[in-house]
């Protein structure tokens, strides 16, 4: 089977700047999401699809394949990471006539995220002949527990049977955790999606779950580093 990892990398960022070169331990967010790749025997080909030279450079340096600039109005703010991936897609169809079975989509925002971890993704995802895997945890909150203000500031719940029980006995309820999403190509393409119908989760630990989007993960990243045990998981 062919798969193709791409690695959504835009240039500009609101919450925390240049964070896909954000560097720990002397290794840069997006190089380690190559590094992690390249450990990969089950991935024939990685691309970085960025609108930054900077970034593309750093890319070309770990070993990852840059073969275009990534559109403008593909890479503001609004824009979403799987209209990159589709136009990662296109253009090597159209300008190398290569199209793979299966992409998967890594982002670097996903620090802890091992090799180990997408070997086993894909393994899920050939074995079971699913459409699609991508990774999740346990939620750190219950839905049941959720709620929302309405306009006379009372208090409505999320669900319509608001639970009591204590949340260990709640049933476990799994979020996406935004490590990688692996999907058929032909699925990708025809209905734009990374959830089609028969979709599949691999599940992470909490710990190993940080999505680095606001500078409070930051810090709280920051915090972890500190460990010799994440240093050594981050550079693993």
């Amino acid at each position: 089977m062919e798969i193709l990892a791409i690695i959504p990398a835009r240039g500009g960022s609101k919450g925390i700047k240049n964070k896909n070169l954000l560097k720990l331990c002397d290794l840069s967010l997006l190089g380690r999401s190559i590094s992690n790749a390249l450990k990969c025997p089950e991935i024939s080909r990685i691309l970085v699809s960025t609108d930054s030279s900077q970034i593309a450079e750093e890319g070309l340096k770990y070993g990852a394949e840059v073969p275009f600039m990534r559109p403008d109005e593909l890479s503001g703010d609004k824009a979403e990471t799987i209209e990159a991936v589709i136009h990662a897609l296109t253009w090597l169809k159209e300008n190398e006539n290569y199209e793979p079975d299966a992409v998967i989509c890594l982002q670097c925002t996903s620090p802890f995220v091992q090799a180990k971890d997408l070997r086993n993704g894909i393994k899920i995802f050939i074995n079971q002949k699913a459409q699609a895997v991508f990774s999740v945890c346990e939620a750190a909150s219950h839905p049941m527990k959720m709620g929302s203000i309405n306009e006379q500031g009372t208090w409505e719940h999320l669900l319509c049977s608001p639970s009591e029980t204590c949340r260990q006995k709640l049933d476990k309820i799994y979020q996406h955790n935004g490590a990688f999403y692996i999907v058929d190509t032909g699925i990708i393409l025809t209905e734009r999606t990374w959830f089609p119908d028969r979709t599949l989760p691999y599940i992470m630990p909490q710990d190993m779950s940080i999505d680095l989007d606001t500078e409070r993960d930051l810090k709280y990243l920051e915090f972890l580093m500190q460990e010799r045990s994440f240093q050594e998981l981050y550079k693993s």
